[in-house]
Parts: structure tokens; C-alpha cells; sequence
């Protein structure tokens, strides 16, 4: 039988992101969850998820397009891996790895003054695109 190790999240990107040394993308995304507590109160918990895109179109794609605050979804599969923190403490580390060959990364929608300034670009004239295509 075959094993299957794969994560799905979808959330906001706390910050631009990063460029490894190696030339690899690295994301931190958010995920929140909202639930009531015994007293009845509404509560909210966040996740932070570290995201390594090893993918070259991928990376490129991120780092050149993606914004703190896009709401972004990260297919890949997920790793544990046991280092030692500047103080020499030792810690495992849980990250999604977006692979050369597997897992996905898209955009689920952007900020407010994303959009702003996509309103602004002027848009296409539907009526001059009808008169290039009337020649044919």
C-alpha cells in the first residue's frame, strides 16, 4: 500500500517573502480559527506555518508576486527536521515543502490596496477588440 504525505493550507502571508541563499522561496502563513470557549465567549487562534518552495517557477513566481497580507493557498508535504537554535537549544522545526516536481502555490485573493491599483490600470475596450477581430 502506498503512503501519502500531504498538507493543504490556505491563508494570509504574515510577511513579504523571503529569498533563501540557494535561491528558494520561504513563506510564513497564518491560519485562524474562531470557536467559542465554555464561558461562551467568541475566541480566536492563529497558526503560523513555515512554507520552503524548492519549486524554481514557483519561487520565482512568489518572490517576484506575492505580498504580506495575500491570502494564498500551499499544497506540499510535510517535514520535521531537528536543529539548534542560536543559543544553542536544540529544536525541531515543522515545515511544508513545495517540491521541484510536487505540491502547488497559488493566490486566493489580495489586499485592498492591491486592488486598488488594479482598478486604476486602464481596462481594454471591448468594443475595439470587436472591431479588430470584425477584419477577420
Amino acid at each position: 500500500m502506498a503512503h501519502l504525505n500531504k498538507i493543504m493550507v490556505v491563508g494570509h502571508l504574515g510577511q513579504d517573502p523571503k529569498e533563501t541563499p540557494a535561491g528558494y522561496a520561504k513563506l510564513s502563513i497564518a491560519t485562524s480559527e474562531n470557536f467559542k470557549d465554555k464561558s461562551g465567549e467568541l475566541k480566536q487562534t492563529t497558526q503560523w506555518h513555515s512554507v520552503i518552495v524548492f519549486n524554481e517557477h514557483l519561487a520565482k513566481y512568489a518572490l517576484k508576486s506575492l505580498k504580506k497580507g495575500m491570502m494564498v493557498y500551499a499544497e506540499g508535504k510535510l517535514t520535521y527536521r531537528d536543529a539548534e537554535d542560536k543559543k544553542g537549544v536544540k529544536k525541531t522545526y515543522v515545515d511544508i515543502i513545495i517540491g521541484k516536481q510536487n505540491g502547488d502555490l497559488k493566490v486566493m485573493n489580495r489586499p485592498k490596496e492591491l486592488e486598488n491599483q488594479r482598478a486604476q490600470q486602464p481596462k481594454h475596450n471591448a468594443d475595439s477588440v470587436d472591431k479588430y477581430f470584425d477584419r477577420y
